[in-house]
């Protein structure tokens, strides 16, 4: 192990402590005094035999050994308890590192357990770090003093240089010359600060930010097309880690883990990832979690490891949840940059939804009302984060005692003082006035005050069961903690069964503390009755970890710079976040990376790795089956099969997760003949034995409940082609269909033949006809007087207008021909659609 800082450990002046339970049954531990070294590799050796434990300690050329021996002998079993190196959920660990570790039973033979390169490289990344706090805290001390830093171009009076030679010596330069060659980047970025007009504060934090920003803005080049990291930015990145940013780790990692800029070094992506995870910064434990759940970049898949990241950070979750106002806090917003209708709905439909909203909340709607405070609460939705304004809407609406729930709310803020000044009195009242509107969740907050407050815990769990009988999840979870500390008075002393059953219905329901407690049970295993699920535990942590408020935070931000424009900060920002893991900035990241032409390597890595979450977006999923089919046909054999396989596993999982697109790709596969496998058959409630028409239709029709009613869709159309398929091939097996189709094949042909004809007679009967009116109609000159060119023209005699004539023979073939064919054209249509439907 390495310690780098002792202020975290339990034990003072240092000193380690070794608890193990008993043959008794007790538990016994023992601490073991020595002074350890910081920022120094210390190897353990600790031995158990019967009743006696032996601990060695050895760094360099310094070792020690301590012999503690129990009351009874230690209790071994294989099956019961597990093994803890570090701190507890009971108990504070160490501030450092443990490297590896090697666990054995039996026999005395000295274990080989080499370093490796990647802690000795984070020991020397930790005195780097050191050395530049030093330089930086000596740097800023000279400037608070006002202390000439390197004067340049400055000319001393003869005078002068003669009466500093009657004084002491003295050397204003706090800092030594070796450190200012080594860090010399960062001297001149502090030097160009020193001497701008305005320079700011000179604290750790307020210079590492100023770094992290001076770097980001720098890291593309002029066409924001490529990342360029060169040695100076990347110092610069290197001291805003250790100056403890909290990003600033995790993109040196994400640097060198995806070789952005650079070639892939995943040795120093490490270093920097378990330096961000020390720090204890949110995004950079997520990023661990991830790493050693999936078995990525290098990292072994270890789930104890991945527990104990999420775990972190899903504690902190849970305490940021009691923190809503602050500045850097966001809800987590779904927001795909290939989703046009989202991002639409972003920059216009937002304001068009506040234009609704506040137009019914002027004019007394308690819902739109109470949605705009909640929306300026959390800075949702377009809506800048302002708690102030939300709570005197929340305040404006329950003051006027017409909804329980906005009651409920102002009261909350009140008992809390979030935003406002804190008043449990009148708090107490409203919560009281909202109980009698039939506010369930006010019942638990009176329940929460009896408990912390008036310390009255009788009356407390009466409001905590009445809560949890109406379905109040923290209610339900607030009895579990009585069971747990044995303070229930149904209970007889601890109750963890009881308190497990309580904890496991608020987690179902959504509640960030009871899954924090369920995920320590199952990754433990130490209840009686409970399974030891790792994974199960990693899974509900990392779901309550990206609900976390600063990794919306910084979604929130990378959304705000594309929308303008911005597209490598807004890619910087989801990088960040796609390196822990969540699947929407996975995907956004390798959009951004197609979109500003990085090289393939960048999206498809993040592609790929949206498809190994839990819950992987469908549009990753679909990307990867096209991916995975098109390189197929450039291979041969069996890795052609395989890709094939692999394309049919991401589409089904699309269309698992509701994605028609995914299911008309299964449906293109299986025409084209790939045989897909009973997993996915099973999807669509078919087997191997069905025909294959059966198969495609129960896809394709899958696939048209996902689209959209009301529109003509790929789907719908093939589904419509494969009907009619299937509607010939019947038709051709009944030789009555098969007389109608061949009199009606004849019959188009004949109507094609005979149509000329008919064309022909009604030419030649028009023109008769035409020329018959115009001369039985009178002319102006006739009725008038004599036509200008001649003599007079008589009209037509006076009378009955004689009898059209009867059409020829030839005609009235044409036309019974035109007639059959076209009942036999009828007839053919509707037998189809009667085979089709």
């Amino acid at each position: 192990m390495m310690l780098t800082n002792t202020a975290w450990c339990d034990f003072s002046p240092g000193g380690l402590m070794i608890q193990s339970r008993l043959t008794s049954g007790e538990d016994k531990s023992f601490q073991a005094h020595a002074s350890l070294p910081l920022l120094t590799w210390i190897r353990l050796d600790c031995s158990v035999h019967q009743a006696e434990v032996k601990l060695e300690m050895s760094w360099k050329n310094h070792s020690q050994t301590h012999t503690y021996r129990f009351t009874s002998n230690v209790h071994y079993d294989d099956t019961d308890g597990y093994l803890v190196m570090g701190g507890s959920r009971y108990m504070r660990g160490i501030y450092g590192y443990f490297g590896p570790a090697v666990v054995y039973r039996l026999g005395t033979t000295k274990v080989e357990n080499p370093l490796g390169n990647t802690p000795e490289k984070l020991g020397r990344a930790h005195h780097r770090c050191q050395q530049t706090a030093t330089f930086t805290h000596a740097f800023s001390q000279a400037v608070a003093r006002g202390d000439p830093l390197l004067p340049r171009g400055v000319c001393r009076p003869y005078y002068e240089t003669l009466w500093r030679r009657s004084l002491r010596p003295r050397c204003d330069q706090t800092w030594s010359w070796s450190s200012q060659q080594e860090l010399r980047t960062l001297f001149q970025f502090l030097q160009r600060r020193a001497e701008a007009p305005i320079s700011g504060p000179w604290g750790e934090k307020e210079l590492g930010n100023q770094l992290f920003e001076y770097v980001t803005k720098r890291m593309f080049s002029a066409d924001r097309t490529r990342l360029r990291l060169s040695p100076g930015l990347s110092a610069l990145l290197q001291a805003s880690c250790c100056l403890g940013h909290p990003h600033a780790a995790l993109l040196v990692a994400t640097v060198h883990l995806a070789g952005l800029g650079r070639p892939v070094d995943q040795e120093q992506g490490h270093v920097y990832s378990l330096m961000g995870a020390l720090g204890d910064h949110r995004l950079a434990l997520m990023h661990l979690g991830y790493k050693h759940s999936q078995g990525l970049d290098g990292f072994p898949r270890d789930l104890e490891v991945a527990y104990s990241c999420y775990a972190n950070t899903a504690t902190q979750t849970v305490s940021d949840d009691e923190r809503p106002h602050q500045d850097h806090q966001h809800v987590v917003e779904h927001v795909y940059l290939d989703n046009q209708e989202q991002l639409r709905a972003v920059e216009q439909g937002a304001s068009d939804m506040l234009h609704f909203l506040r137009m019914k909340a002027r004019s007394g709607d308690v819902e739109s009302q109470k949605q705009l405070a909640s929306m300026s609460f959390w800075g949702q939705n377009g809506v800048t984060k302002d708690v102030a304004g939300a709570v005197r809407r929340y305040r404006k609406i329950a003051l006027r005692m017409k909804d329980a729930g906005a009651i409920y709310d102002y009261a909350i803020l009140l008992m809390k003082g979030q935003g406002v000044e804190k008043n449990q009195t009148e708090s107490l009242r409203l919560l009281e006035k909202a109980i009698e509107m039939g506010s369930v969740e006010a019942l638990n907050a009176v329940g929460w005050y009896y408990a912390s407050v008036m310390k009255n815990v009788s009356a407390a769990i009466g409001y905590f069961q009445r809560a949890a009988l109406n379905g109040s999840r923290d209610a339900v979870h607030n009895l579990g903690v009585y069971h747990l500390n044995g303070q229930h008075p149904d209970d007889r002393g601890k109750n963890q069964t009881a308190a497990f059953k309580c904890f496991m219905i608020a987690s179902r329901a959504g509640h960030a503390a009871a899954s924090v407690n369920v995920a320590w049970y199952l990754a433990t295993g130490t209840l009686r009755g409970v399974a030891r699920d790792v994974e199960l535990a990693v899974r509900k942590l990392k779901t309550l970890s990206e609900r976390n408020g600063h990794l919306g935070h910084t979604l929130k931000t990378a959304l705000r710079a594309y929308l303008p424009g911005s597209r490598a900060e807004a890619l910087v920002g989801y990088l960040l976040c796609a390196e822990t893991g969540l699947g929407l900035a996975q995907a956004n990241s390798a959009h951004l990376c197609e979109e500003l032409q990085f090289t393939p390597e960048c999206r498809w890595r993040y592609t790929n790795y949206s498809v190994l979450n839990y819950d992987p977006p469908p549009s990753g999923l679909l990307k990867m089956g096209d991916y995975f089919y098109s390189t197929s046909a450039d291979a041969g054999g069996t890795e052609s099969s395989t890709l094939i396989g692999q394309a049919v596993s991401m589409y089904s999982r699309a269309a698992s997760a509701g994605s028609p697109q995914g299911c008309f790709s299964l449906a293109a596969l299986a025409l084209d003949g790939h045989a897909l496998p009973a997993g996915v058959l099973r999807q669509f409630n078919v087997s191997a034995h069905h025909h294959p028409d059966v198969l495609l239709e129960k896809i394709l029709l899958r696939c048209v409940e996902m689209e959209a009613e009301g529109t003509l869709t790929p789907c719908s159309l093939a589904l419509m082609r494969l009907r009619v398929q299937q509607a010939w091939r019947r038709m051709a097996k009944n030789p009555a269909t098969i007389c109608l189709t061949y009199a009606a094949l004849l019959s188009l042909a004949a109507v094609a033949i005979v149509m000329p004809f008919q064309a022909v007679f009604d030419g030649g009967v028009a023109r008769p006809q035409a020329r018959g009116r115009s001369q039985g109609r009178p002319r102006h000159h006739d009725l008038t007087g004599p036509a200008p060119d001649g003599p007079p023209r008589a009209g037509r005699p006076p009378g009955p207008r004689p009898p059209p004539s009867a059409p020829p023979p030839l005609q009235r073939a044409v036309e019974a021909v035109v007639s059959v064919s076209g009942t036999l054209l009828c007839a053919y249509v509707t037998s189809l659609l009667f085979h089709v439907l």
